[in-house]
């Protein structure tokens, strides 16, 4: 299986560092929801600009991502459904 666009490239490399960097730093606090460290929730590197597949990373809860990323695709998801190429 190919990897996704937005792991292809030094992703998996910038990913690794950003996850290590977090877990080597106890005062590591989440970008999106500004918390630190959550029982249960492990730290994942996530997109600053969510479009931008290689821009810049950094630490957040998985939690934070995932809701992220489920935000996007619904936003997106919206978006399709307004579009119609018909003339009614």
């Amino acid at each position: 299986m190919a990897n996704k666009p937005w792991h292809q490239g030094a992703y998996r490399s910038q990913a690794a560092q950003v996850r290590a960097a977090a877990n080597a730093n106890p005062h590591t606090t989440c970008w999106r929801c500004g918390q630190p460290a959550k029982p249960g929730d492990p730290w994942t590197a996530g997109h600053i600009n969510d479009s931008q597949t290689n821009g810049p990373l950094a630490p957040e809860h998985q939690s934070c991502n995932t809701k992220a990323g489920g935000k996007l695709g619904a936003q997106r998801k919206a978006a399709q459904r307004l579009t119609t190429t018909r003339q009614w």
